[in-house]
This record gives structure tokens, sequence and C-alpha cells, in this order.
């Protein structure tokens, strides 16, 4: 049961920092949903696979993830998500 409970906090914590993300970054709602998703360990064929869009459309979200929030790897966003601070990984 604590379990449980730990993921989820984790996933409300990650859905409130993408909040703060969307609004801080100016993501869209596209670019929130390719985040979101690749914090919960989603691969980027497998969420262009489930939102309907093409590999190059998920990807050009990313790049425009990357641009908007300084980061520059998959895993610099994901810790990003998780609310701690990025720096040399």
């Amino acid at each position: 049961m604590g379990k449980t409970i730990g993921v989820s906090d984790h996933l409300n914590r990650q859905s409130s920092n993408l909040k703060v993300m969307t609004e801080r970054y100016g993501l869209t709602v596209a670019e929130t949903e390719v985040v979101g998703l690749l914090a919960q360990g989603v691969s980027l064929a497998d969420i262009a696979e489930s939102t309907g869009r093409s590999r190059e459309t998920v990807r050009s979200h990313l790049k425009a993830v990357f641009m908007k929030t300084g980061t520059h790897r998959q895993v610099e966003l994901v810790v990003l998500v998780n609310g701690f601070t990025v720096t040399s990984i």
C-alpha cells in the first residue's frame, strides 16, 4: 500500500511541476504532453504512436522544449520535471 501512495505522490508532484514548467517556459499543450510522457519513461516512438503524431513531430516538440528550457538532453528534462536542479549530469 505504501508504494501505491508513493507512486501517486510522485505522479502528483510531476503533474504540478509540469504545470509550473508550462507556465514558466511557455510550453504548448503538445510540448507539455510530450514532456509528461517522457518523464513517465515512455519512449519517443511510443509517444508518437500513442498520440497519433509522427516521430518527427514528436522530435520537433522535444527540440522546441529543449530550446525553451535551456536543456539539451532528455534526462535533463526528466530531472527538471521531477523538481530537481539540473546541474552537470
